[in-house]
Formats: structure tokens, C-alpha cells, sequence
């Protein structure tokens, strides 16, 4: 209820920017952002090229729940293309039909009469798309429960084609036939699930030729994970694809690689502290990064300590006392996200080159990149189990020693990580990274 009328901040229609930005690394010396204008690079174009992110989202979510993580990425200098997936996985996905008396409309119709819909609904100008349960067992996304493999197959199949035709879209967009696609948009001001404002001021005559469209970052989260990996196995048709990367993977549906279905790009993994201690699940994600690393690829894989499986999503910042007393989160959800996004970063800035050649050898996140690089620190020894639940709680929350205690103490959270940095522990635990030993297969004790 306290968040049906809240509302995060966003620009919408927003222009691309046109000039390039500082490279000045201290916010104190940026002053309004976005305002300055920084130095054209001697190789590069008097307007900046943006590299491309298509974002896949996880169970349960849909294109609009990653909002923060998202607009992050667009923040540094990336189109972020989120795709909200019509294959059941989401809550709800809203499907709006072609005008009336259209041919569109009409075969619309006769798809939706096929499926046994009564005559009010073949009459409405949208679908509906809602969230599929496995008929076998409705917790199958849960430890210890078999999963629907039949289903979720499927939904990984749907997902990689329905990620692919997005990728598609953008291309059309590069190439100077957005208001082409403009015109073929159905989510207008009055539509079911759609913007007020649709595309409204929207001129895609400016986008031409502003994106990369080679050396695509493909991200996921969780059940958009396990698409990732499945897009990254198929290097040979998802060519445009040059990394990846894979928060809080779901590993469960994965399929086991094989010679021909494998992962031949770089890879970075950051996991939930609470997915880490998930132990089937988190030996999957050590399978999936080894399998990169064996192809001679620059591989990481990561904790992001104190949090929770949908600490990569809005709804910690949505909800942060659910977050905090509930799901016993330890890092303050905004921190998060700011982690996540650090530490992706500085994976691109290792992984994500352009060709000088076209003069385009620099690209606009290069500069301002965070300080610290967190894919440096020291491997740590084994799986630790500082916060490690009860086995009825794995992959859903985490527990806290003497909790009652802490909770009184005023400012409980920011104590408790005054204490671990004095400690010298960092925010971000390192288990694989490049000509490093890989993560032990056993715990160890409390760090």
C-alpha cells in the first residue's frame, strides 16, 4: 500500500545526448550532470556513439522492475534495451491489438478465438499474457523441488528469440528506420500498459547511426541469466554479442554445455549473498564461468555481500524495511545497486573494446569509471557461511547473529559496516577471476 503512489524518477522521451562527457572522476568537480562538456576524442565522432545493453529480466519481473540497475547503466553512457518476455515467466504482459477493421486486427482476432477465449475477450484491443505455475509442482523455482524442465525450456527458448527480435529493433533504429517502427507502435497515449506520453517528441531521425550495434553486453537476472548464458552458447548466430553478464543466475534450467554449445566471450557472475549460499545453485554458476574460462575468456564471478535475490531489482529500494527486518538484507539497497553497477564496469572496462579503425576506439562509460576496482581484490578462501540461513530459508534470506541486539543499537547497519572495513573486508567477495585458482567446493569457517 505505502507504494502505490510512489513513483521513481525517470525522463521520458528523454533526447540523446549529443555531446561527449567529462572525464573528471570526482563528482565534486562535475558539477550539474550532464552539463559539461567534455574534449572530442581525436579518433572519435563530434557526437558520442552509445554501446548497447539488452537487459533480460527474471522471474516474476517484467521490463520496468529493473528501472534502477537500468537507468544506472544509461546513466554511464548506454542504450539499455529491457525487454519484458511474453512467456509466462512475468506477472502479467499486456498485448495490444492492431486498430479495428485493420488486417492485423483481424488475424489478431482469429488468434485469439483459436485459443478458447469467450467473445468479450476477442473483442477487447488487447491480451493478456500472465504468469505460468509448473503443473508438477508450483514451488519449482525453490531448492530442493524438481523444476518443469518441459516449461522452462520453452521459456528460455521464447526469451532468446523474443531477445533477438529486440536486438533486430535496434538495429532498425541505427539505421535510420525508427519512425518507420514508430508508426507501427501499438503502446500509445490511451493503450493498455502505456506511457501517457508514448513516443511522443521522440525524433529517431536522431538516432541514426548513435548506437553500437556490434560488441553487445548481454545482462540478466536470475531467470535472465539462465537466457543469457543459453544467448551466449550460441555465439555463432548471436555474433553481435561480445560479453556477458549474470546477476543472481537461477541455475537450475541450465543446460550442461557441450562442444558445440558452449560460452567462447568474456563473463562476469555476481551473485546475492543469499543465492550464494544456495549450494546446487551456486555450483551451476562456478560450472558456467569455468566453462567460459576453459575457452580463454577473461571470467569473473562474485558476491555482492549482505544481499538478497532481488537486491539487483527496485523492490529493495521500493520496500527497504521489508528488505532489511524480513528478508534480513545487511547492505542498504541504493549501496547495492551502486556495487552492482561498479563492479559491472569495471568488468566492461576490461571486456568491451571498439575498433580504432573507424575511428570510434573510445567509448563514452570510459569516462567516468569508479575509482576502485573491486575485480582485483584477493580470491577468498572457499564459500564462507558468515550469513548462512536455516536450510528452510536458502536463497531466500539471510540470517544475523544476535539480531535483537543489533536492531537497538541506533544505526545498526552503518556500524556494522564501519566494523567489517575496519576489519579490512570488502563489500564484494572474489571467488574466480582471470589466471587465479577457482572457488574451493568447500566451506570454510566464518570469515
Amino acid at each position: 500500500m505505502t507504494t502505490i503512489l510512489t513513483k521513481l524518477p525517470a525522463y521520458r522521451n528523454a533526447r540523446l545526448a549529443e555531446h561527449w562527457p567529462d572525464d573528471k572522476r570526482d563528482w565534486r568537480d562535475r558539477g550539474e550532470v550532464g552539463t559539461n562538456i567534455g574534449r572530442v576524442p581525436p579518433k572519435g565522432p563530434s557526437v558520442p556513439k552509445f554501446p548497447l545493453i539488452l537487459f533480460s529480466h527474471g522471474m516474476g519481473g517484467t521490463r520496468t522492475c529493473y528501472s534502477s540497475l537500468c537507468g544506472e547503466f544509461a546513466s554511464h553512457g548506454f542504450i539499455v534495451c529491457a525487454i519484458e518476455h511474453r512467456d509466462g515467466s512475468g506477472p502479467r504482459s499486456t498485448v495490444n491489438l492492431p486498430p479495428e477493421g485493420s488486417v492485423r486486427r483481424r488475424e489478431s482476432q482469429a488468434a485469439v478465438a483459436a485459443h478458447h477465449h469467450t467473445k468479450p475477450e476477442t473483442q477487447r484491443s488487447y491480451e493478456t499474457v500472465d504468469f505460468l505455475f509448473a503443473q508438477s509442482d508450483k514451488f519449482d523455482t525453490s531448492p530442493d523441488h524438481e523444476i518443469d524442465r518441459e516449461l522452462r525450456e520453452a521459456q528460455v527458448n521464447l526469451r532468446v528469440a523474443e531477445v533477438d527480435e529486440a536486438y533486430y529493433l535496434m538495429t532498425e533504429i541505427c539505421a535510420g528506420r525508427g519512425e518507420t517502427l514508430k508508426q507501427h507502435n501499438l503502446r500509445r497515449p490511451g493503450a493498455r500498459g502505456a506511457s501517457s506520453l508514448g513516443l511522443d517528441g521522440v525524433d529517431f531521425d536522431t538516432w541514426a547511426d548513435r548506437l553500437h550495434c556490434d560488441h553487445v553486453t548481454m545482462v540478466g537476472h536470475s531467470f535472465g541469466s539462465t537466457t543469457t548464458v543459453e544467448m551466449l552458447r550460441n555465439s555463432k548466430k548471436y555474433n553481435y554479442i561480445s560479453q556477458g553478464i549474470i546477476y543472481d543466475i537461477w541455475g537450475t534450467p541450465v543446460q550442461k554445455g557441450t562442444s558445440e554449445h558452449h560460452i567462447t566471450v568474456p563473463l562476469l557472475g555476481i551473485n546475492s549473498e543469499a543465492f550464494m549460499y544456495w549450494e546446487d545453485n551456486f555450483n551451476i554458476a562456478k560450472s558456467v564461468i569455468e566453462e567460459a574460462r576453459e575457452a580463454g575468456q577473461p571470467v569473473w564471478l562474485t558476491t555482492c555481500r549482505g544481499t538478497v535475490h532481488i537486491s539487483q531489482s527496485d523492490f529493495c529500494i521500493l520496500y527497504p524495511r521489508i528488505a532489511n527486518h524480513v528478508l534480513k538484507m545487511t547492505m542498504d539497497p541504493v549501496r547495492a545497486i551502486d556495487v552492482n553497477i561498479d563492479v559491472s564496469l569495471d568488468f566492461l572496462s576490461r571486456t568491451l573494446h571498439f575498433d580504432e579503425e573507424d575511428g570510434e576506439g573510445e567509448a563514452v562509460f570510459r569516462r567516468n569509471l569508479p575509482s576502485k576496482n573491486y575485480l582485483d581484490l584477493d580470491l577468498i578462501p572457499g564459500v564462507p557461511s558468515e550469513h548462512k540461513p536455516k536450510k528452510k530459508w536458502t536463497a531466500v534470506r539471510l540470517k544475523i547473529d544476535h539480531e535483537a541486539r543489533k536492531r537497538m543499537v541506533p544505526h545498526a547497519r552503518e556500524k556494522y559496516w564501519q566494523k567489517q572495513q575496519a576489519l579490512g573486508r570488502e563489500e564484494i567477495w572474489v571467488h574466480m577471476a582471470p589466471g587465479r585458482q577457482a572457488v574451493a567446493q568447500e566451506e570454510t569457517s566464518r570469515l
